[in-house]
């Protein structure tokens, strides 16, 4: 089950920073590293806010849940 979940919880972020590049067009691809690694890194709420998936954004338990077994069994 675990394991299952953490996968969930990776493919939930790529599709998240996948649409954050959305928001970085026309910046430099420099800012958009430093960010996606510093300022969102994994969490999964403010990533949903950045790229306004209104779908995610209700689901804030959920994308709690995921980014503490993403962060938890992920290393």
């Amino acid at each position: 089950m675990r394991s299952s979940t953490l996968l969930v919880g990776y493919a939930v972020e790529l599709f998240l920073k996948a649409g954050l590049i959305r928001v970085y067009v026309g910046r430099s691809k420099e800012l958009f590293q430093k960010d996606v690694k510093g300022r969102y890194s994994h969490d999964l709420i403010k990533l949903s806010k950045s790229v306004e998936y209104p779908g995610l954004t209700g689901n804030r338990e959920q994308l709690k849940q995921l980014k503490k077994v993403t962060l938890s069994e992920g290393r």
